[in-house]
Parts: C-alpha cells; sequence; structure tokens
C-alpha cells in the first residue's frame, strides 16, 4: 500500500496542485453520514437538558435567561427593540451590555417562536453541532486527517469538558468559543479564495452579536499567531495574505460596529479593574484535563471547578502529547498553538508570564481566569490526536490482515475515546434543575424590588415586572443612591411641588403623569443613562436619578424614550456589511 505523506490543503498554492486534488482539497462539502454524526452527538451530549422541559438553568443560566426573557417580552409584548435591562441595577443599557444577545439572528430564530427554556436549551445543540462540522471540515479537508483521526479531533474539541462545564454553569456566551474551527478554516481558506474573507468576517460578527466578551477578544489571539503562519507559509505572496487580511479586517469592523461602539462608550463610562493572579502548576493543569471526580472548589484556588474541568480524559490526553511530538517535523502551527495557549493557561507565574503580559494590554486587562483558555488548549490537543491517529494508519504494512487489524485498531482507539468522553461530560450537563419561570399574574405596574435569590429566580424578573437594584454583572455600572424599592410611584417631584397621579414603563418608554404648582424637576425611579429623551422639559442626571427638568406647572404627562442616536446609523451599517459578505461568498474569487 503506497504511504500516504501529509501536506496541509493551504500549505500549497492551488495552481500548483492536479486538478482532481484541488478540488477534493478545496471542496468543503460533508458527506452526509458526518453531518448525521454531528447532530447526534450534539443531541446526546445536551441529552440531560431536555429531561426536564419546564425548569430553568443552573448557576449564571439564571443571569443570561432573564435577559433573554427582557428581549422577548419586548419583542413580543411591547412591539420594542429590547435595549433597555430593567431588571437589575436600577436600569443599564441592554444594548451595551457587553454580554446581551439578544440581537443575535440565532437567539431571533430560537427564542421568539420556541420560547426562552427551549430556545436556549437548543442554543447548546446547535452550537455544538456547527463545531463538529467546522471540526470535522478542518481536520479532514484542511490537515487531512484519517476518518479515525477526525472522529477523535471533533469529539475531543466539540464534546469536552470545557463546554460541559461552562455551558451547564450558565456561560452562554462561551458557547462562541464552538465557532473557533470555523475562523481558523475561513482565515487559511482566505489566502487562496475572498470568499473566506466573509466566513472569518461572520464568525467574529455573529460572536459579537452573540455577547461573546470573551471568544472575541481570545480569537483575536488565534487570528494574530494565523497571520504570523501567513506570512511564513505564503511569504512569497506577501500581497495576498495583506489582501486577505484587510478585506477580513474591513468586513469584520462592518458587522461589529454595531456592538463594538456601544460597548466601547460602557467600558469607558464604567471602568471597572479585574485583578487576576490565579495559576496553575502542571499537576493542576493535568488534573483539568483527567479528573474524572474531584471537590467542588480546587484546593488553594478562589474559584470552583467548573472554571477548570475540561475533561478528555488520559487516553485522548496522551495521543494527544503523542501526535504533538510527531508534528513537530510536519505540523509545527499545533506545536506552537498548543504551548502558546499552555503557557497562557498556566496563569500568573510572574510579571513576565504570557498570560500577565497579556493582561497589561487594553481590554485584556478586563478579563480574568486565565484556566479559560484550555479551550484552546483542547483544540489543539484534539487535532494533535487526530494527527496521532493518522500517523498510526501510515504504519500498516503492505500485507492485508496487517492494514486490516490496523484499521479495526484505529477505530477502536477513536470509539473508545469517545464513549469515555461522553460518559463524563453528559454526566456534568445534568444541572438544568431551577425553578420554572414565573406563570402568575405579573404585578400590575413595574416597580423595584428586594433582591432575592439571584441564582435561583433571576430569569422570572421580567415576566413578574420587577427589577432590583443589585447587580449581577461582570459590567461595573453605576447605580444611584436614591433608588427606592417598593410597589409605590416610579417617579417623584424632587423641584416644584406636586404629585404622581399616574406612571408604568416597557422595555424603551416610561410616562408619568403628574401635577406640578411651579416649574420643577420630576425623577423617575431609575438610573440615568445617555440616550433617554424626554417629551417635555430636558433629560438629565440627578444624583444617578434619570430626571426631567423644566417641567412646566400644572398637570403634565412626561414621557421618557431610550433612543440612542448612533443605533441606527450602526444598524444600517451592520445590515450593509452583512449584504456585501453575503455578496462576496456568493462568487469564487482567486487572488
Amino acid at each position: 500500500m503506497t504511504q500516504r505523506t501529509f501536506t496541509p490543503a493551504s500549505a500549497k498554492p492551488m495552481k500548483q496542485q492536479p486538478k482532481a486534488q484541488s478540488q477534493k482539497s478545496g471542496s468543503t462539502k460533508l458527506p452526509r453520514g458526518w453531518i448525521l454524526l454531528c447532530g447526534l452527538g450534539s443531541l446526546v451530549f445536551w441529552a440531560p437538558w431536555f429531561a426536564t422541559s419546564d425548569l430553568t438553568g443552573f448557576g449564571d443560566w439564571q443571569w443570561f435567561h432573564r435577559q433573554w426573557e427582557l428581549g422577548r417580552i419586548a419583542y413580543l409584548k411591547f412591539g420594542e427593540l429590547p435595549l433597555w435591562d430593567s431588571s437589575q441595577c436600577g436600569g443599564s443599557s441592554l444594548w451595551a451590555q457587553p454580554q446581551s444577545q439578544v440581537f443575535s439572528p440565532l437567539y431571533l430564530l430560537l427564542a421568539l417562536p420556541l420560547g426562552t427554556v427551549t430556545g436556549s436549551k437548543l442554543w447548546a445543540v446547535v452550537h455544538s453541532f456547527a463545531a463538529a462540522v467546522g471540526m470535522v471540515l478542518l481536520a479532514h479537508r484542511e490537515y487531512r486527517l484519517h476518518p479515525a483521526g477526525t472522529l477523535i479531533a471533533t469529539v475531543v474539541f466539540a464534546f469536552s469538558g470545557f463546554f460541559a462545564w461552562h455551558g451547564t454553569g450558565g456561560h452562554a456566551t462561551y458557547f462562541a468559543f464552538y465557532y473557533l474551527p470555523w475562523l481558523v478554516l475561513g482565515h487559511r481558506r482566505s489566502m487562496y479564495d475572498r470568499r473566506y474573507c466573509a466566513l472569518v468576517a461572520g464568525v467574529l460578527g455573529m460572536a459579537l452579536l452573540e455577547g461573546a466578551h470573551y471568544p472575541v477578544p481570545y480569537f483575536v489571539l488565534v487570528l494574530a499567531s494565523e497571520g504570523v503562519r501567513a506570512l511564513i507559509v505564503h511569504r512569497s505572496k506577501l500581497a495576498t495574505v495583506f489582501k486577505a487580511e484587510l478585506v477580513s479586517g474591513v468586513l469584520t469592523l462592518m458587522l461589529g460596529a454595531f456592538r463594538l461602539v456601544p460597548i466601547a462608550a460602557a467600558v469607558v463610562d464604567n471602568p471597572k479593574e479585574v485583578p487576576s493572579l490565579d495559576s496553575l502548576n502542571l499537576s493542576e493543569a493535568l488534573l483539568m484535563f483527567t479528573a474524572r471526580s474531584h471537590q467542588w472548589h480546587l484546593p488553594g484556588h478562589v474559584w470552583v471547578w467548573a472554571e477548570y474541568g475540561t475533561y478528555i480524559g488520559w487516553a485522548a490526553l496522551a495521543l494527544g502529547g503523542a501526535g504533538l511530538i510527531h508534528s513537530l517535523g510536519r505540523r509545527r502551527d499545533l506545536v506552537a498553538g498548543f504551548l502558546i495557549a499552555f503557557a497562557i493557561m498556566l496563569g500568573d507565574l510572574g510579571p513576565y508570564s504570557p498570560w500577565s503580559l497579556m493582561h497589561n494590554l487594553p481590554f485584556y486587562e478586563r478579563l480574568h481566569l486565565p484556566s479559560r483558555f484550555a479551550v484552546f488548549v483542547s483544540f489543539y490537543l484534539a487535532l494533535a490526536a487526530g494527527a496521532a491517529l493518522d500517523a498510526l494508519s501510515h504504519l500498516s504494512l503492505r500485507q492485508h490482515q496487517t492494514h486490516r487489524a490496523m484499521r479495526y485498531a484505529l477505530w477502536t482507539i477513536a470509539l473508545g475515546i469517545t464513549v469515555d468522553i461522553f460518559s463524563v461530560n453528559v454526566k456534568t450537563n445534568n444541572r438544568w434543575n431551577h425553578p420554572p419561570l414565573h406563570e402568575d399574574m405579573p404585578d400590575g405596574r413595574y416597580h423595584l424590588i428586594p433582591g432575592e435569590h439571584f441564582h435561583r429566580v433571576f430569569a422570572s424578573y421580567p415576566r413578574r415586572n420587577v427589577g432590583v437594584t443589585e447587580c449581577y454583572d461582570a459590567t461595573n455600572w453605576s447605580v444611584a443612591e436614591d433608588l427606592w424599592v417598593g410597589d409605590t410611584a416610579q417617579a417623584k417631584v424632587i423641584r416644584g411641588g406636586g404629585k404622581v397621579h399616574d406612571w408604568n414603563r416597557s422595555n424603551t418608554r416610561a410616562f408619568a403623569e403628574v401635577t406640578l404648582k411651579a416649574p420643577g424637576v420630576v425623577a423617575f425611579n431609575q438610573n440615568y443613562a445617555r440616550g433617554w429623551t424626554s417629551n417635555i422639559g430636558a433629560a438629565f442626571d440627578y444624583k444617578g436619578l434619570m430626571s426631567v427638568r423644566d417641567v412646566p406647572a400644572g398637570t403634565q404627562r412626561i414621557e421618557l424614550e431610550f433612543k440612542p442616536p448612533e443605533f441606527y446609523p450602526l444598524l444600517m451599517l451592520l445590515l450593509l456589511g452583512s449584504a456585501l459578505c453575503l455578496r462576496i461568498a456568493a462568487t469564487p474569487h482567486p487572488w
């Protein structure tokens, strides 16, 4: 049997390849069997979530589920865009919320027609399916791995303990990490065909719309390393590299400005220092990937195990290690990617450690927990494990029986690792066990209540038509000290004397009917934020409260509306960028 040699599809100019080989390596068509396997694996992986149809999620799912409910009520009940969050912190911009997901096309497709409980569960299934398909394409088409190696690479990444722990714990924005194979595949193919620049921009744009405040800056680091690789591999075609990077960058900015602009403003207006001194030793790092049982807290660390667990098992780890050694001569990008990700994952080992240096960069200083880089470690280990099986497939001799035995051995190893990973991580996912959404009649008019059991009932606040002054948020929103709690008037006369007759609010609108004895000031029971306008007088900040001055004497109906002036221009830019991406993706365009 002729021994195959490895040549990545992106390591040769397509013009120099034989026609048949070029078509095969350049194709992104996937056999139907792989698609069925990816779909089945995703359903099995998240199956425990569907065993309880009406319960809500564990941990931070309450926070994200609350946000999903806000969006659904805004869209369907009030017919408004979900720009404002009235359910926590005394009110804050939902549009500027870095973790907002209510503008994602996938959210609109899942949450609006199916409800937020079913929609959030399918959110996980769809993302893991996308990751599995992307990994199959990357492993089989780009790295040209043996089918057994492709299976291993797909399972180790798409169904690792990282996604089980972060997914079931409510880190809904981390599902965007599932787009990583598509990002790498798109970037490498973009060196040959302009269409894939649209894929790179689409991945980053979709991640931003899904509130991926961690995946996006992490993806930037991946693209930086891929850019260095492109300069090395394509050093004879530097103009092509720069054109591909420029097109991808421009498209990304057009798609991403809709989220980047308000988020940047929110970060500047609400600065927050996030010290991160956590670090791991080698034995702890090994434990992250191999521990089948563990304490809830990793000894010596303040964070719970969910921030560290990335189970892939000893067999996959050993195979990945062997694959990295084998890749020293042929797939050095895997070795370099693994070493960089692993070094950052170890955390703060001194002022010149990779994590410490990265943590001094703008925006990156707001990120904590270097253990989250385990997602990249598992990504490179997955491909390396697949490469190891691919290398074993080359060891078969000419004799038919030996080749058959080797083939059976490869599939036995692949299936054994698959069963091991699923048996551990599916059990981890069995935590969708918090109270159902509030089904009673909502409170008559919106008001603030004392904070109660964030991690148990937070998801139901929008349905109950209530909010709290307490914050459970990564953004350091300013909260007015004079907010008041109770089912009372949500506006009050500050100056001018008088009283409030009526009040209520929707997502982006609030009103109060007042009678003033003299021109004065009326304050509403929410935080002030730029973007609020009033039909009477002028909106302004009075001790942190959303207030209106120059209200005339007499009976008045004050109507407030939250409409940031930059929203529609940025929305138009997003739509224009989306149309341009579709136009570019529709037509093959070799450089």
